[in-house]
């Protein structure tokens, strides 16, 4: 950041307002009358020039080389995209395989004035939306003259904030200017009102430590900074600054800091290069101003000690002169809020980054500028959010348990019907357990609900071991399904956390039929009400009947979807009218053309309480158990198996470490309809603080089951 000092006695406001708007509009472009990619089309690379074995398999026909290397555009039968690129991914001679993807102008928001607000998209803000919009367990604290807390863009977006000024007094706008910077980092988007924020899924904390006229004391805005922090604030906006230093603005920005509370601060308006403060210290950012011919804005400050630039000509956001408005305004008072937004977004998606390391992300993916003063160029939103999320491969969540999970089946190919994108705070990530000898990788589709394709992954798996992934492009409250397939047979669990709540465990499906069932299903029951995910196994759509049944065996309710290839239907209980509260009892699906189906279900309480079930039947001489461990957090894992043989099941648990290698095994023989319990604990060998797989295998061939349950020890 820029040298350490510190600030002024009076600060000033950085900005200037006009009355106009830009002159700058969207020009929209003509899109192809398809949907996520063209029907009856795929892109193959293939392992060499000679490779075409795969096309018979599917139906497929070359029709042009697309390259480089030995790219080629194929072209399928309608219907059949995603099931032969899940049969292609699993040819030894292809390397990947895809749908041939429509790509579109990012979608706009619908707020009236957003085509005004040209600093949105320099910045590629929509873009980032993509990924996320802001969650609102991120807190921006906006250090201004208040804002108006009454706005319709912005009261939506509102945590309490305080009053320096009167204390007694709410933290009302009597100026404009925090009303303006507030707009431009978190106004409500998509609501058919006014403009849309950077972040308009954060929360702004209003903190008026600036007068009418927009200055204000040291001592105030020192204290404001600290409230700020005490309180909860993840970053501080200050849209001021002045040329003089003082120590109590230096100190109160270096405990910010040092509290891992990240600071924006303007660069000033005086147009030279003068340090202005708290901008030019090492705890705070400071942004200069672009226009919008990407030049640093003539009134703009700038220097060694400037961090970064944004745009701050002509923009529009939300204002207050006595009534809720809107108005363009000019300075590095607007620069500096469109980076407080992308921070936010940044924090938004992974909330752990540190101020250093939210600078160094910016710098880093910065767009460069003619003028050489004003740090590392202009922040560009969509780059910045691209770059955390590709450097955050996904991975089991620091101090997952699983409380109890039924031990999946082995298959080439393998279904999840429900994956979760932080969708009402859930995450989840699959476990994908290779039980064979020798390494190898598998092939990853990710199945929008909408039947769509969101990506694909081939993701490398350990002899004996698992591999962790998760749908890494999702955005924020994507739900879908996914398809896993290797050239061995496989196992998968999809392991599902909320913060603060349950850690639950949905096995993968080797297989369906045109029946799909869950056993146990509630509406507000205790609590508790369950969410249904039903996936369509074939490649092309199902017409699914639900079917709701109480538990004195009568029918209480029903309906009909149609579910895309590989696609699956959500449905949540609390949203069927029919279906009375304080249900219990099941749901069956039944594909009525004959499709495979398979089914999840989750359910969750208020306080975040969960529990999941499946509709598989794992009967089988070999199962999984994708996570075991013993005496980690003071939980060990105990298994239990049933034999549904006719004879004796003479049974092996093999115990590897999360990378491969046996770490211990257990042996018992079952009688038929018999079960038996056996845990991690008692393994002679198996360290304190295991923690990976096991493999379940009954030697002799009888058909077992297993239930893999972690308690506290």
């Amino acid at each position: 950041m820029a040298r350490a000092s510190s600030v002024l006695a009076a600060v000033m406001l950085c900005l200037v307002f006009a009355g106009g708007t830009p002159a700058w509009s969207v020009n929209a472009e003509e899109e192809l009358d398809y949907g996520p990619f063209v029907p009856g089309e795929l892109l193959v690379r293939w392992q060499s020039e000679a490779s075409h074995e795969a096309l018979a398999t599917i139906g497929g026909v070359v029709l042009e080389e697309v390259g480089p290397g030995p790219v080629e555009l194929i072209h399928v039968a309608e219907g059949l995209e995603t099931r032969s690129v899940a049969a292609l991914a699993v040819d030894p001679s292809v390397v990947w395989a895809q749908p041939n993807y429509v790509r579109r102008a990012d979608s706009t928001p619908n707020d009236p004035r957003f085509r005004d607000q040209w600093g949105l998209q320099r910045i590629q803000a929509p873009t980032a939306w993509d990924i996320t919009t802001g969650v609102a367990s991120v807190v921006v604290a906006v250090l201004d003259t208040g804002v108006d807390l009454d706005h319709p863009d912005l009261r939506d977006r509102l945590v309490p904030g305080y009053n320096f000024f009167q204390p007694d007094e709410l933290p009302m706008d009597d100026s404009g200017h925090g009303t303006h910077v507030a707009g431009t980092i978190a106004a409500t988007a998509n609501n058919s009102t006014g403009i849309a924020g950077v972040a308009s899924g954060v929360s702004i904390m209003p903190i008026k430590v600036l007068n009418s006229r927009g200055a204000g004391r040291d001592s105030r805005v020192a204290q404001g900074i600290r409230w700020a922090v005490d309180h909860g604030a993840n970053i501080v906006n200050m849209s001021f600054g002045g040329q003089d230093i003082s120590p109590v603005l230096s100190e109160a920005v270096e405990y910010a800091s040092s509290s891992g509370v990240v600071l924006v601060v303007a660069a000033g308006n005086e147009g030279g290069s003068e340090p202005n403060y708290p901008g030019a210290t090492d705890s705070a950012i400071a942004v200069a101003a672009t226009n919008s011919r990407d030049r640093r804005a003539m009134f703009s400050n700038y220097g060694s000690w400037v961090d970064i630039a944004a745009p701050g000509t002509q923009i529009v956001s939300t204002y207050w002169d006595g009534a809720s408005t809107y108005r363009a305004g000019t300075g590095t008072s607007m620069a500096t809020p469109h980076v407080t937004g992308v921070i936010a977004l940044m924090l938004s998606l992974k909330p752990g980054l540190s101020p250093a390391e939210v600078e160094e992300i910016l710098k880093a993916n910065a767009d460069p500028l003619p003028d050489d003063d004003v740090g590392s160029g202009r922040v560009n939103a969509a780059r910045v959010l691209a770059s955390i999320r590709s450097s955050v491969p996904p991975a089991v969540p620091e101090g997952l348990l699983l409380q109890t999970y039924e031990a999946p089946l082995l298959g080439r190919v393998v279904y999840v019907p429900m994956v979760l994108s932080d969708a009402n705070g859930w995450r989840t990530v699959l476990l994908v357990q290779n039980p064979s000898d020798r390494a190898v990788a598998a092939s990853v589709l990710w199945v929008s609900v909408d039947g769509a394709l969101l990506g694909s992954a081939q993701v490398p798996l350990p002899a004996n071991g698992i591999a962790v992934t998760g749908p890494p492009t999702a955005p924020i409250g994507w739900r879908g399904s996914a398809v896993i397939s290797a050239d061995v047979p496989i196992a998968a669990l999809a392991a599902m956390s909320r913060g603060g709540g349950s850690s639950v465990g949905i096995p993968a499906s080797a297989a369906g039929g045109p029946t799909a069932g869950v056993s146990l299903v509630f509406k507000d029951r205790e609590g508790l009400t369950t969410t249904i995910a039903v996936q369509n196994l074939a490649g092309v759509p199902a017409v699914v009947d639900l079917a709701y049944t109480g538990g004195d065996g009568r029918s209480v309710s029903g309906g009909r979807a149609t579910i895309g290839p590989l696609a699956a239907h959500y449905v949540n209980l609390g949203g069927i009218a029919d279906l009375p509260s304080g249900f219990s009892g099941s749901v069956t699906a039944r594909s009525t053309n004959g499709q495979p189906l398979a089914i999840a279900a989750l359910a969750i309480n208020s306080t975040g309480a969960a529990s999941a079930q499946s509709g598989i039947s794992a009967r089988s001489a070999v199962l999984a158990a994708p996570k075991v461990v013993r005496s980690v957090g003071g939980a060990t894992t105990e298994i239990q198996v049933r034999n549904h043989g006719g004879a004796a099941a003479n049974v092996t648990i093999s115990y590897f470490g999360s990378s491969g290698g046996l770490a211990g095994s257990d042996t018992v023989t079952i009688e038929p309809g018999a079960l038996r319990l056996l845990s991690a604990g008692t393994v002679a060998g198996l360290a304190d603080s295991f923690d990976g797989v096991a493999v379940i295998r009954s030697t002799n061939g009888q058909p077992i089951t297993a239930v893999v349950r972690t308690t506290q020890n």
